[in-house]
Order: C-alpha cells, then sequence, then structure tokens
C-alpha cells in the first residue's frame, strides 16, 4: 500500500509554489509575486508555509464559522435553530460529514446539479477574496480554501496569526470599487456591491435553502 504524502512535505515544495495566473487577480498587486511565505495553520501538516496565494475561494455561503459575529441570529453551540446567516456547523466539518449549506465545505465532497434546488443560477459558487488577509488561504491549503457569506462583503480585517481574526478576516473581498465578483453555480459571473442587503447575500450563498433569492440588475461578465 503507497504511503500517503503530507501536502506540506519538501518532495511537493515545486508543486505548491508554482504560480498559476487564472488563480491570481491582476487587481491585487501582490498577484505579481503570488508566493506567500507565510501561509500557516494550527496544524501545519495541512497548509504548506511557502505557497501559491488563492484569490477565488469556494463558498461554504451561511454555514458556521466559529461565532457568526455578523449574524445577529447565531446558532447556538447547544445546537439552537438555524438562522439565515449561520446555519450548520463550522466549516462543514462536523458530524454529519459535509453539512455545509454551501456548495463546498471543508469535507471533500462534491455537490450534483440535483443538489441545488435553489437553481445554479441563484446559487453562489466561487468568490473573490485577498491572501494577503487570512493566512489560511492558499491555492493548495486543505484546510481551508473556503469562505463564507456570513462575514460581510469587503470585510477588510486580517489573519495574520492562527486563530485570532479568521471569522472576521477570511471572507470575499477585493480591491475591486465598491464590492467583488462572484461566480454562480451555472458558470455567470456577477459583481456584488459591498453593500449589498446581507440577508439577501447569505440566502444566495445556500445551495437548498428553499429562499426566494433571486440575482437582478447584477452586471454580468
Amino acid at each position: 500500500m503507497a504511503m500517503q504524502t503530507s501536502i506540506s512535505a519538501n518532495v511537493n515544495k515545486a508543486a505548491v509554489t508554482t504560480p498559476i495566473q487564472a488563480l491570481t487577480c491582476p487587481s491585487d498587486p501582490h498577484s505579481g509575486d503570488p508566493i506567500f511565505t507565510d501561509r500557516s495553520c494550527a496544524n501545519p501538516v495541512y497548509n504548506p508555509k511557502v505557497a501559491m496565494g488563492l484569490w477565488y475561494t469556494g463558498s461554504m455561503g451561511p454555514t458556521h464559522n466559529d461565532g457568526c459575529v455578523f449574524c445577529p441570529l447565531p446558532k447556538t453551540s447547544s445546537g439552537g435553530p438555524n438562522s439565515y446567516c449561520c446555519q450548520s456547523w463550522s466549516y462543514g466539518y462536523k458530524s454529519p460529514a459535509d453539512n455545509s449549506v454551501g456548495m463546498f465545505g471543508r469535507y471533500p465532497v462534491g455537490r450534483k446539479f440535483d443538489d441545488v434546488t435553489d437553481g445554479l443560477a441563484h446559487s453562489i459558487a466561487v468568490g473573490e477574496t485577498l491572501p494577503d488577509q487570512c493566512i489560511y488561504i492558499s491555492a493548495y491549503a486543505n484546510n481551508f480554501p473556503i469562505s463564507g457569506t456570513t462575514i460581510p462583503i469587503n470585510t477588510f480585517e486580517v489573519e495574520h496569526q492562527v486563530h485570532q481574526n479568521y471569522h472576521r478576516a477570511c471572507g470575499f473581498k477585493s480591491l475591486h470599487p465598491g464590492g467583488a465578483h462572484f461566480l454562480m453555480g451555472d458558470g455567470s459571473v456577477h459583481f456584488f456591491e459591498e453593500f449589498i442587503d446581507y440577508r439577501l447575500f447569505n440566502e444566495l450563498g445556500t445551495i437548498a435553502g428553499g429562499e426566494t433569492a433571486r440575482l437582478v440588475d447584477s452586471e454580468t461578465q
């Protein structure tokens, strides 16, 4: 039986430091030198310290992110009722496995089109972020190349130390004036203004929430 090798192992150093232009955003000056030397995690096995950053993270929607500090109705630690902006459990990794309410979670499982009952055109798949503001985010990070809609767009806070501010800093954001771009499940790209209604943003983050949220008057690329 072949032994598994950590993504942080020396044998993978060349791979995780290989620039991929499609995963960088040219509006960010850091994209000119996309290799970061400060990527980190509580367990270094999961994230290589030196690795290419990631400007486009998968969406876990309004999945609980260790506090949901921006949500007025957080899910309680005792398992209280879900709210529109804080559902399921931390980043989709607690039992049952794959309990993210968004398109992605921390478990490496895929979604079928039939799973997205809110409609592919109205469910966020991927959004822009700024990797220099969150040490967990890199193109080769197991923990975690995802963001949630619980953090409002363009919340320019930073997480430069492990377990300090990730529940506020590791959200969707960009240096484009006034908002960020998002890829929907049907492949369309839209620019969401940073002042988008918070509830609408979270409802667009779920894939099977049963909401009536729909995209209208959005800039489609």
